[in-house]
């Protein structure tokens, strides 16, 4: 019988496995003469009805009595003489015991008896334990005899427990106590049996049963259990196919740690701490348990599968803080087989040395005598989030340098986890060339000593309190925590100070909508203050997701003191298709690796290479050591959980927002999440879909589900029919115009309308893909016929019946009339232009017939001057034609533009014309199978014909994050989704437009109207 963490508390409701059967009394060994009868006290566990078996009984003394109407002459005449019984009664009983003497004798009515049967019927009654005195009487008549069995019930009297450790004569004496001093009662016996059980699987013991039931004539029960006395405890170590191996952890260690030893009675609540014991030490990716033996001897094999808990890597490159450099990490986990830990990190530049070590022994609960400790050494170097406003004289920003070391002792306090610790730290603030430099460009002091150097010496005190449901996502329960750290003034700037932190959160269960997952309402109040000195760098940084969200860490505000009170609702939503790459993953699969969880739902996860790929030719493999191993750790990460992978060779291979759709594995009607913002291409088909962080990509692969805030609702409506050579691109654009970048703050945009209806369902991608351009959370346009006819016969699509009922469903997905929207936005369609953006943002548009516009037409002050900035990054001046402005490459392509629809219509603009001189122009479809069919029909024969680079599925240059990228002052006309500064390459320059737009731009080395063009 196998126990993992979960199934162990389903033992308790089990009363049918083979080591927990419930408990019956056994057989007595029968006389001779084969005619003893069965009698039965069917015994119960709880919950469950059980086989009866055979109650034994203790050897009588048998003392017949018959009338004078029994001749009683010599023993051999007796014997001779067989007759018929006409009538038999017994007497003396309730109806309970009359039934079971009855079955119990063989002298039935109309059937033949005799002395010798009498005889052996008033032994076998004695012999069942039920019955202090029997004797029988018969009188015969003109047919044969009447027989009267005269009985008197066993009076209960005391109980006798053999082999009970836990179950006390107190506790089992209480069962029957109602049964003392009266007659017995096999029924009450069973209900008593039954209390004993339940008792055993109540307190935990779940192996444990009674084995034997036996009443005797002088009123004493006897009652033998089997309780699952631990013979062995061993443990055993597996493999990721669950086959034998040589583990790492000492046994001595693991077993010094358990509470289940030989001997003791096997407990359910004790199984399942061990478990958690295990899986705390985070050495474990599996830790179950597997029970051998019977109910009186079990042997307990914990069954292991070790998380790889060594690892080494090397590197180098280059960096600005560092120059060229080599790094070296080194981690162990399990140091010695004992949970030591140890870690290093080492990195070695021309301008820097950086290192980081820290070795320790966590604390552990079954050795509550001995301490955690840790002790660490490090040198680092980076910027300093509290000095983050201030610049130096000569521009740079200022750097903090930190040498130092300490010790931390950990121990729990009652219900408080309790640490405190001495630390060194020497900070120094220096230029991006290493020199110190102790004031900023106006003098004001950037450390507490002149030197630029100080010296901080401190003890460090702290307790929590953690009372959450769940540390990663609780939905109820609280945490809290303080701390005080004082510094001893020694060193250089002899700094005396006192730095005090307390932070609380609430997390309130609401369940507003009386789902089985409830809305979660979070409190949080934290505040410190520093009394004493206080070095610049050391002040408190106010902002970032664990302080005031909406801004980067350290990004609001600095403050000797501070106070914040924030408030949260949110609720826990499933999520029913998680697309994943090898940018966002990495993380979170090394965090499931180290807490030792699973992916909770393999096959609603899908994982795709897309950002980081080359889009040249990668049939011999990937040059770019980086993008290389971001792809094999994918590769090996979906093996290791799994997961379905398509690798970068694989046809089915592509931008992930564009395979999910394409194999069907987008549905109308779901939840979809991915460890990218573009997520939002999905609500084209009704569903829920928006990105997530890495942190998050995490959650959902361990829970699949996500917490969340509920947005608001937002409708915007595009009404008419889009004139030719206007597209859905174009659409998107005009609408993130009206609107801006934050319109849709906090919202989910719904899209309709009459040209909205008529755009295809890759249009209507389109659309959706750019929503979080325009702020929002997510895009969601409902699902129709033309939504349906798309994912049919798609390979993940449903199939026959599913299907028709999935249909069914599908179509219920619109809104209500008149429904209720936050904002609602209006668009006519017949009047929109072909767009281009001119800035370095995507709320930056205008008509392709129109001018650059100037800022200075602008109001406001704070957007006025981002405006100007924009035209100085983008090279362009106000008043500047579109048409006249002309471009040096041209990207076609991504998430957003990258399928076949998009091509077909590059292909008609590009049939017979040739890329103008000086443009580089790519095409990248969006996947594998994108490709194939453009290639099927013909379109990549157009493309090379008229100049176009045909490349293999990426994001390409969507992003500069692969070989794909702009040179610094590069113009390119691109179908993409974002124009920030740099987003396409260091000081690349971005317009957005429509496939149409960019095919004709890159023919005419300037943007052209598609409609009046050619």
């Amino acid at each position: 019988m196998r126990l993992s963490s979960l199934t162990l508390i389903a033992l308790t409701a089990l009363a049918t496995t083979e080591i927990a059967q419930p408990a019956t009394a056994t057989p007595a060994p029968q006389p001779e003469s084969g005619n003893s009868p069965n009698f039965v006290v069917p015994v119960e566990a709880a919950g469950t009805r059980a086989p009866a078996r055979t109650v034994a009984v203790p050897e009588t003394e048998v003392a017949p009595e018959f009338s004078n109407t029994v001749p009683v002459a010599q023993e051999a005449a007796i014997d001779d003489l067989v007759v018929r019984a006409t009538s038999v009664r017994v007497v003396g009983v309730g109806e309970e015991l009359q039934e079971i003497a009855r079955k119990s004798i063989r002298t039935v009515a109309g059937g033949e008896t005799g002395q010798k049967q009498l005889q052996q019927d008033v032994a076998t009654l004695l012999e069942t334990g039920l019955f202090s005195r029997a004797r029988v009487n018969s009188t015969s008549n003109r047919d044969g005899l009447d027989v009267v069995f005269e009985v008197e019930p066993a009076i209960l009297r005391s109980l006798q427990l053999s082999n009970a450790t836990v179950l006390t004569p107190e506790v089992a004496n209480a069962f029957f106590a109602d049964q003392w001093g009266k007659p017995v009662s096999p029924a009450a016996i069973k209900k008593g049996l039954e209390q004993v059980n339940r008792w055993y699987q109540d307190n935990g013991y779940v192996l444990a049963k009674v084995n034997d039931a036996r009443p005797s004539r002088d009123g004493m029960l006897a009652l033998d259990v089997a309780e699952g006395a631990i013979a062995n405890i061993n443990i055993r170590f597996l493999d990721e196919k669950g086959q034998p191996t040589d583990g790492r952890t000492q046994e001595s260690y693991l077993k010094g740690g358990l509470k289940l030893k030989p001997g003791d009675i096997f407990r359910i609540d004790t199984a399942q701490e061990d478990l958690r014991q295990l899986y705390q030490l985070g050495l474990f990716k599996t830790a179950n348990i597997n029970l051998k033996g019977n109910g009186k001897a079990v042997d307990v094999d914990y069954e292991l599968t070790e998380i790889p808990s060594r690892g080494f890597d090397a590197g180098g490159g280059y960096s600005d803080s560092t120059g060229v450099f080599g790094s070296v990490r080194y981690n162990d986990q399990n140091l010695g087989g004992i949970n030591h830990q140890l870690n290093l990190n080492a990195t070695v530049g021309t301008r820097d040395v950086q290192f980081n070590a820290n070795y320790g022994k966590p604390y552990r609960a079954s050795r509550p005598d001995e301490v955690g400790y840790n002790v660490s050494a490090f040198r680092s170097s980076g910027e300093s989030l509290a000095l983050d406003n201030a610049t130096l004289a000569n521009g740079d920003d200022p750097k903090e340098r930190r040498i130092g070391g300490g010790v931390t002792l950990t121990k729990p306090v009652d219900d408080w986890n309790a640490s405190v610790g001495l630390n060194y730290t020497r900070t120094s603030i220096r230029d991006n060339d290493g020199e110190v430099v102790p004031v900023d460009a106006n003098g004001k002091p950037l450390s507490f000593s002149d030197s630029g150097t100080d010296d901080l010496v401190t003890v460090r005190a702290a307790i929590a309190k953690d009372q959450r449901d769940h540390p990663a996502n609780p939905t109820s329960g609280s945490v809290v925590s303080f701390s005080s750290e004082q510094s001893v003034p020694i060193g250089n700037g002899s700094i005396l100070m006192n730095r005090l932190e307390a932070n609380y959160s609430q997390y309130i269960p609401l369940r507003i909508f009386n789902q089985q997952s409830p809305e979660v309402l979070a409190f949080n109040v934290q505040g410190g203050t520093t009394i004493g000195d206080l070095p610049p760098y050391q002040a408190f940084t106010l902002g970032g997701s664990n302080s005031v969200r909406g801004y980067g860490n350290g990004a609001l505000a600095t403050a000797r003191s501070y106070v914040l009170t924030l408030a949260d609702g949110r609720t826990q939503l499933f999520i029913g298709t998680h697309l994943i790459h090898e940018v966002t993953s990495p993380q979170a699969f090394e965090g499931l690796r180290t807490a030792g969880r699973k992916v909770r739902a393999p096959q609603k996860t899908l994982a795709v290479v897309d950002h980081n790929v080359p889009t040249s030719d990668r049939s011999m493999g990937i040059d770019d050591p980086e993008s290389a191993l971001q792809v094999a750790t994918l590769a090996d990460n979906a093996r290791d959980f799994g997961i379905e992978y398509y690798n970068e060779i694989d046809v089915r291979q592509g931008v992930v927002h564009v395979v999910g759709p394409e194999q069907g594995f987008t549905l109308p009607g779901t939840t979809i999440v991915c460890g990218d913002s573009h997520t939002s291409t999905h609500g084209a088909f009704g569903a829920l879909a928006h990105g997530i962080g890495t942190s998050e990509v995490e959650h959902v692969l361990a829970t699949q589900t996500l917490i969340q805030k509920k947005a608001k609702n937002m409708r915007v409506t595009v009404d008419g029919t889009l004139p030719p050579g206007v597209t859905a691109k174009d659409v998107v654009l005009a609408i993130i115009g009206e609107i801006g970048t934050a319109g849709g703050t906090g919202s989910v945009i719904e899209y309709a309308g009459e040209a909205i209806r008529q755009l295809s369902v890759e249009g209507r991608m389109t659309v959706c893909n750019m929503s979080i351009e325009g702020g929002a959370r997510a895009g969601i346009i409902a699902p129709d016929e033309k939504t349906f006819a798309y994912i049919k016969d798609r390979p993940k699509a449903p199939k026959g019946a599913h299907w028709d009922a999935a249909l069914r469903y599908w179509q219920t997905l619109v809104s209500d009339d008149g429904a209720h929207f936050d904002h609602e936005i209006r668009l006519d369609a017949t009047s929109l232009p072909p767009i281009v953006t001119w800035g370095t943002s995507p709320e930056d548009v205008v008509a392709i017939t129109g001018v650059v516009p100037n800022p200075d037409d602008i109001t406001d002050e704070n957007k006025r001057t981002s405006k100007w900035r924009a035209l100085d990054y983008i090279g362009l001046k106000p008043g500047t034609k579109i048409t006249d402005i002309p471009i040096d490459a041209v990207f076609i392509g991504s998430c957003t533009n990258g399928r076949i629809e998009d091509l077909r219509e590059v292909a008609r603009i590009a049939a017979g014309k040739t890329v103008h001189a000086g443009v580089r122009a790519m095409i990248v479809p969006g996947s594998g199978l994108v490709k194939a069919q453009a290639e099927a029909e013909g379109l990549d024969a157009i493309f090379k014909a008229a100049g176009f680079d045909w490349r293999e599925p990426g994001c390409s240059m969507c992003l500069a994050m692969n070989p794909d990228k702009l040179a610094p002052g590069e113009r390119c006309a691109s179908t993409s989704n974002r124009n920030f500064e740099g987003r396409q390459g260091f000081k690349g320059r971005t317009h957005l437009v429509s496939p149409a737009m960019a095919a004709a731009a890159a023919i005419a080395g300037r943007f052209v109207d598609v409609r009046t063009w050619g």
